[in-house]
């Protein structure tokens, strides 16, 4: 640490202001960034169990058409 940032002065506290605004919008960030990586892992999912269903409905037709 720098030995002029022990002390606290005006221009220091703006200095520490503009820091703390920073990681608020780091923060906010990081926030959207695994709000959005969740939202596209619920969508990936959904798509998944859509295919995989329609999969096994398919082959439970095939399964019909092969004992009827």
């Amino acid at each position: 640490m720098a030995p002029n940032m022990l002390h606290v002065s005006p221009t220091n506290q703006k200095k520490r202001n503009a820091t703390n605004f920073e990681i608020l919008m780091v923060h906010e960030l990081l926030w959207w960034w695994n709000s959005t990586i969740v939202l596209f892992h619920f969508v990936f999912i959904v798509i998944v169990v859509l295919i995989g269903c329609r999969d096994v409905s398919a082959h439970i037709d095939s399964v019909r058409l092969v004992e009827g």
